[in-house]
Parts: structure tokens; C-alpha cells; sequence
């Protein structure tokens, strides 16, 4: 299964997530980011997004301990890199990016 993207305005949808992904891919390099929301698919899983290749600083590292959505403002620009190696994602999870304007 790959990565499943959806982008409508500012708000880009993250499902069944398993591979790389990177906010440049979409043409939104360095785009300003309003939030990132995560919704596990259970407890336990971790998110955690590097800005620009897996080499870079984690900017988020979001871990759940129940089935609630984990929200993390950010504020500047930022290239987003979700690097799934550094991740524990349970089906059902999803993500969801919120561009500023």
C-alpha cells in the first residue's frame, strides 16, 4: 500500500502512510505551517516529522497514549519529512497538515 494524499486549500490529508514522504513533493517547499494534527490508529503510536531529509532536526515528535488527535503548532516555514523508519503507525492512523496563510 503507498501513501495516501489528499490537498484541498490549505489542508493536506495524510492516510496509510508506509513510506517517505516529503512536503516538496507537493510543489510546497519551505510553505508556511499552520499545524500538524495526528489521529493514531492506537496507543502507542509515534509520530515524528524532520524538516527537510531524515538527516534534519526533528521538528515534531508527537507519541500517543490513547486514540486522541495530538495537535502541534508550528509557526515559520518549514519542508516537511516524515521519515517512516522513525515511526510506529497502526492502521487507521492519519495526518493532517494545515498551511498558513
Amino acid at each position: 500500500m503507498a501513501n495516501t494524499v489528499n490537498r484541498v486549500g490549505r489542508v493536506i490529508q495524510l492516510t496509510a502512510v508506509d513510506t517517505d514522504w516529503l512536503l516538496s513533493d507537493l510543489g510546497l517547499s519551505q510553505s508556511n505551517i499552520e499545524s500538524i494534527e495526528f489521529r493514531p490508529g492506537a496507543t502507542l503510536d509515534i509520530l515524528v516529522i524532520k524538516e527537510g531529509s531524515a538527516t534534519g532536526p526533528a521538528i515534531a515528535s508527537l507519541f500517543s497514549t490513547s486514540a486522541d488527535t495530538i495537535t502541534k503548532y508550528l509557526k515559520g516555514r518549514h519542508d516537511l519529512f516524515l521519515d517512516v523508519s522513525d515511526c510506529t503507525l497502526s492502521m487507521g492512523h492519519s495526518i493532517t497538515i494545515i498551511l498558513g496563510q
